[in-house]
């Protein structure tokens, strides 16, 4: 009937009153809206408890807890166990002697503990009084979700059942394999056993110094020795730190020539504001080299002597090595230009992004000395546009209009580079 229904997500067991009452069916009732007709039948069912079972297994739990006195009666039976346990005692009263040692060496601490565990249980149970609305509503839902687990914990069980047997079955299957692991495990075992033995081998042998590591440890010149060359190289990757390497390379069209010049240009920055210049120039002109041929001529009455010059120029690299200084925005350069000797000045402004030129250089040239002014625009932080004359000096041609670009930029692997060379070369020396 109506009052009597059965869900179809209901649970049914056999159930006993005691040990020897009757049974019943006992019925757990589901969430679900439909419901079971008269006359179907309930596959959802639980297995009552065997008796003979349980006698059954209250009898093994027997028989091991006799096993278990059996053996605690034959360790303590033995002279060694009689003098294990006169230890214990003797442990557990010298440990009980300590600990009222212990309280009372610290009862005055114990008392300030205990009033500051009584005051905050009294402010426990203010708090209580205040959030009393609180704490009802939080046992509510507690208790919500304790029936929910309860409802849901029947279909959980089966669903573990059903993952345990598959489990089971994945095992069964796999047999060889897991044996095969656990033998590999082993040998792994066996493996690492042997490796800590060499390991705890090679610390005796180094304790007791043999071989370079033990003496190194053991050694203290060689400690002393180590530490001076971790220091050098500390001093070395110090000033490779400090170092900086600013690299320019550019290229000019010069109007005279009708050509291309091109420079490479390392400058080395030691300390800030001081720096060496290393340059290689391709230059159109190369090397001037001027030779003079002498004839003379005699027709019989009058002697005539011709003096020509011949000027050549070779196509070899030309090479600069400077020492520069800069004070505040202007830069003095003093050394090799374009292989002759020669000054230089620089001029900065725009935060540096602007920058005049002024190089003297071959001063002792028949044709005076080689000047070139030009100024250097930077932008997009590496590039540079070139513009400015070359040569203006020159009596024996017209000055070069000189219009170039250029990539500058700070190299960092440069300079480990070089100082990885320079500690390689110290401790050659060394």
């Amino acid at each position: 009937d109506e009052a009597h229904r059965v869900d179809r997500s209901a649970s049914l067991a056999i159930r006993s009153q005691g040990i020897l009452g009757d049974k019943y069916v006992e019925i757990e009732p589901g969430m679900s809206s439909e419901y079971y007709r008269p006359g179907e039948t309930i596959t959802d069912t639980r297995s009552a408890a065997d008796l003979d079972s349980l006698m059954g297994s209250l009898q093994t739990a027997g028989e091991d807890l006799s096993d278990i006195l059996a053996s605690f009666r034959r360790v303590v039976a033995t002279e060694d166990g009689e003098r294990s346990l006169a230890e214990i005692l003797e442990n557990t009263r010298s440990l009980t002697g300590s600990l009222n040692s212990l309280v009372t060496d610290n009862q005055e601490k114990i008392n300030r503990i205990m009033a500051n565990l009584d005051s905050l249980s009294g402010n426990l149970n203010g708090m209580a009084a205040e959030n009393r609305e609180e704490i009802r509503l939080a046992i509510a839902n507690i208790r919500e979700v304790s029936e929910s687990i309860r409802d849901s914990l029947p279909r959980l069980t089966e669903k573990v059942e059903g993952a345990a047997d598959q489990v089971t079955g994945v095992i069964s299957e796999n047999r060889e394999s897991v044996k095969v692991t656990i033998e590999r495990i082993q040998r792994d075992a066996e493996l690492l056993e042997e490796t800590l033995e060499s390991i705890r081998s090679i610390a005796k042998r180094i304790d007791e110094g043999e071989g370079t590591i033990g003496k190194l440890v053991n050694d203290e010149a060689a400690y002393d020795n180590l530490n001076e060359t971790l220091e050098g190289i500390n001093k070395t990757l110090k000033k490779a730190d400090e170092l900086k390497i600013q690299v320019d390379m550019k290229g000019a069209y010069l109007s005279e020539a009708d050509d291309y010049k091109g420079w490479v240009t390392l400058d080395f920055y030691p300390a800030p504001g001081k720096f060496y210049r290393l340059e290689l120039v391709d230059d159109p002109d190369g090397r001037r080299t001027e030779t003079f041929k002498v004839t003379t001529t005699d027709d019989g009455t009058t002697t005539t002597t011709t003096t020509s010059q011949e000027v050549k120029f070779e196509d070899k690299f030309k090479f600069s090595l400077q020492l520069g200084r800069r004070y505040h925005d202007t830069v003095f350069r003093l050394g090799y230009i374009e292989s002759s000797f020669g000054f230089g000045i620089d001029r900065y402004h725009l935060n540096d992004d602007l920058r005049f030129t002024f190089d003297a250089f071959d001063l002792n040239r028949e044709v005076n000395a080689h000047l070139t002014l030009y100024a250097a625009y930077r932008f997009w932080n590496y590039f540079h546009l070139d513009l400015g004359i070359d040569d203006f000096i020159n009596n024996r041609r017209d000055p070069n209009f000189l219009v170039g670009i250029g990539l500058s930029f700070v190299d960092e692997d440069l300079k480990y580079l070089l100082a990885g060379s320079g500690a390689s070369s110290a401790a050659a020396l060394d």
